[in-house]
């Protein structure tokens, strides 16, 4: 009896949003990581779905805007016109500036010179909705 008020209670104080269905992953790709962040803005929930996938030589960070989720962005990673390819274990972050207005969408795995590893982030400014990359060394 324990067990079936345990689950009644789970159910009425888990959020509607949380039931959400994710997007299904591109069968063509395989998924190193996924990350979700819901955001406020102007005292209105957002909800942002990411996901970092590997193909044959080059990786993919698909964005979802929701809900229902909508894909508004998919950026083939590259550096310096290179195609890049993360490592397996990469840990993929999304970070909400509220000052900048702006998303961040970063992972823990470097690319570039040997000489000199280098950190790429995908940022979208929430005014315009435009994607831009940066890197860091």
């Amino acid at each position: 009896m324990g067990k079936i008020w345990f689950i009644v209670l789970l159910l009425l104080v888990t959020p509607v949003s949380a039931w959400e269905v994710f997007p299904d992953d591109d069968p063509g790709l395989r998924v190193v990581d996924r990350a979700y962040k819901p955001i406020y803005v102007d005292g209105k929930e957002t909800h942002y779905y990411a996901v970092l996938s590997n193909g044959a030589g080059q990786s993919f960070l698909d964005i979802y805007k929701g809900l229902p989720w909508k894909k508004i962005h998919r950026w083939r990673v590259t550096f310096e016109g290179e195609k890049v390819k993360v490592r397996p274990r990469a840990a993929l972050e999304i970070i909400h500036d509220e000052e900048q207005n702006k998303l961040f969408f970063y992972w823990n795995d470097y690319a570039g010179y040997a000489e000199g590893a280098v950190h790429q982030v995908l940022i979208q400014n929430l005014e315009s909705g435009e994607f831009t990359t940066e890197w860091s060394d």
